[in-house]
């Protein structure tokens, strides 16, 4: 499981995007963004609550 730390959506769609493909890649940022919207500091959840973002909400 991967620590995330990333300031803002983009800065986590610029990470991804050095190891995934596209498709992979927006669905990452897309994941980010509820979370991010949560607290006005940076993200340092996991890639898992990601994931769980996307089973809940798309």
């Amino acid at each position: 499981m991967r620590a995330l730390a990333v300031p803002c959506t983009f800065a986590g769609y610029i990470n991804e995007w050095l190891t995934a493909d596209i498709p992979t890649v927006l669905r990452s940022a897309t994941a980010l963004v509820p979370l991010k919207m949560e607290t006005p500091v940076p993200f340092t959840g996991t890639w898992t609550d990601a994931e769980a973002c996307l089973k809940e909400f798309y």
